[in-house]
């Protein structure tokens, strides 16, 4: 298939006008709440009331979809008492357990052939399984497809992907949802590590230390994908690997891994003791980002690889929903050919696609076609910020608990606090978090990594002076409170150098989900323990 025929079959439809797609994307609702209703998912939500279209059925969340609980358990069963083949890649594992044991427990309660299972990442608590048909998996498939498409391209048909091109392997496996689209992706693309080799390795340094290898072996880097923080993280390695090894050996308590950290950074400085160019070992031709941070490492990329990252909004539930567009990479748009899209607006009210005012905040509820799952609640929050031939273009603004409220005056979330670190020229960095404390009245806490020769004070006067311009409210609480002093409405504490990559590390060795590896952006006030966990990180430095 040459690239124009790609970009028909997988990009066509994103070149048609919102009124077609949206036409499309209701005939897909019909067809998929036709079918939904009969099932004992539908029997169970509806409880005998005449259902005539998508407003008459309730919003939902996790636990109204009990099956999904008994899914779950009989996974974690599977897993402890079938193992992974000794040749067996993770994809056909899940498959193979799946159409074994979990799929009989599903019949009946999806509007199509239930396919296969895929994890969450336990951002928010113990990871979930969701399972979804044959229809959703083909979709996805498309739509990661497209992505990579729009990764490598400047403009709509741009000739791309006429040779087999080195991929870099950091997305996380099956069952997570990313890891999925990896065994299509192997048809046109060559992965580093390869697809076998990444399944069998939890330990993300030694990751890092087979994909530098095969580097060096001559099998340069032309994608990238996965989160923003990861690939940072990873380019981070590549160029100075010594100091991530000084990391590992400060959290370790083990005599003999510490010998064997200092004999690796001896070898290291005596035989290669330069910092590596990264634009020669990864000549980057398209960054694909699958996580909500990408704007923080926009000016990265480009100033190193000279390459616009695409942005990308995917999730378990939906699976790949939002994404941008060759000439507007960073933007979310929405993709209608996965869900319907509904929002909920700060009133409770629900919005259709096509009634979004320009700068409001929404939270997504989704009904993703070929699932079990309608007018669902995921629990983030977007902003729409522009119209894009008529499609709503958004932010992500963060999830629905992950705010932080001031006197209920001004709200801070994850984009905010984003775009309020680059306009203070804190840029590009992920390793920050916030919060709200009482000391004794309300004010903001940011915690981050001391990288600038200023004082705490003078960070506090950047940031406050960003957020006046970037956040009305808070200007307007600034002007209402009469607040003078950037001290008496934030606080700002540095940590030290590799706090967060010591968390990270010692997260993993705590085996909590992958999602809670990192600290959150947005701490809950209530959540001391990860402040407190940070700090001690910091002391240990």
């Amino acid at each position: 298939m040459d690239s124009k025929e790609l970009w028909e079959k997988y990009c066509g439809f994103y070149r048609k006008s919102f009124d077609e797609q949206i036409k499309y994307n209701e005939e897909l609702l019909k067809r998929h709440l036709s079918l939904w209703m009969y099932t004992y998912t539908g029997k169970d939500l509806c409880r005998g009331k005449i259902v005539k279209g998508i407003d008459d059925l309730p919003l939902t969340e996790y636990g109204d979809y009990t099956i999904l609980g008994k899914v779950t358990e009989a996974i974690e069963y599977c897993e402890k008492k079938f193992p992974v083949g000794e040749n067996e890649t993770l994809h056909d594992y899940y498959m193979r357990i799946f159409g074994q044991h979990i799929r009989p427990l599903c019949e009946g309660y999806i509007p199509d052939e239930p396919y296969f299972c895929a994890k969450t990442t336990g951002t928010t608590g113990k990871p979930k399984y969701f399972v979804h048909g044959k229809g959703f998996y083909e979709t996805f498939i498309s739509s990661s497809m497209a992505l990579v498409l729009i990764a490598f391209s400047k403009d709509w048909g741009d000739n791309v992907l006429d040779d087999r091109v080195n991929a870099l392997n950091l997305i996380a496996p099956p069952p997570y949802i990313s890891g999925w689209a990896l065994k299509y992706w192997s048809n046109f693309l060559k992965f580093v590590p390869p697809i076998e080799v990444a399944d069998k390795i939890r330990d993300m340094g030694k990751k890092f230390y087979i994909a530098l290898k095969m580097i060096e072996d001559g099998n340069k880097i032309h994608m990238a994908g996965g989160s923003g923080s990861l690939l940072y993280m990873a380019c981070k390695y590549f160029s100075d690997q010594e100091y991530f090894l000084r990391e590992s050996y400060r959290v370790t308590s083990s005599w003999i891994k510490r010998f064997l950290i200092m004999l690796k950074i001896f070898t290291l400085k005596f035989f290669n003791g330069k910092k590596r160019d990264l634009r020669e070992i990864m000549p980057l031709k398209g960054v694909l980002i699958g996580s909500t941070d990408a704007r923080m490492y926009y000016e990265f990329f480009e100033k190193e690889f000279g390459v616009t990252p695409l942005n990308s909004y995917g999730s378990t539930e939906f699976g790949s929903a939002m994404f941008g567009r060759p000439d507007r990479k960073m933007d979310f748009v929405p993709n209608l050919k996965s869900l319907y899209f509904e929002f909920l607006d700060e009133k409770g009210e629900i919005r259709k696609i096509n009634e979004l005012k320009l700068g409001e905040s929404y939270e997504l509820v989704g009904t993703p076609f070929n699932t079990m799952l309608v007018r669902y609640r995921i629990g983030d929050m977007f902003k729409c910020i522009d119209f894009y031939d008529g499609i709503p273009v958004f932010s992500f603004e963060g999830r629905v608990q992950s705010l932080i409220s001031v006197y209920d005056y001004y709200r801070i979330t994850e984009d905010v606090m984003a775009r309020v670190l680059v306009e203070a020229n804190f840029k590009a960095s992920d390793r920050w978090a916030a919060t709200k404390v009482l000391n004794p009245r309300e004010k903001l806490l940011v915690l981050f990594e001391k990288e600038w020769s200023i004082s705490e004070r003078e960070a506090e006067k950047r940031i406050f002076n960003a957020l006046i311009n970037v956040q009305p409210e808070f200007r307007d609480y600034v002007n209402d409170f009469r607040i003078g002093d950037p001290h008496e409405a934030l606080e700002v504490e540095f940590l030290s150098r590799g706090t967060f990559t010591r968390y990270a590390i010692l997260q993993a060795r705590k085996n909590v989900p992958l999602g809670q590896y990192k600290p959150p952006k947005i701490i809950p006030p209530e959540k001391v323990q990860i402040l407190e966990d940070l700090r001690e990180c910091s002391k240990n430095a």
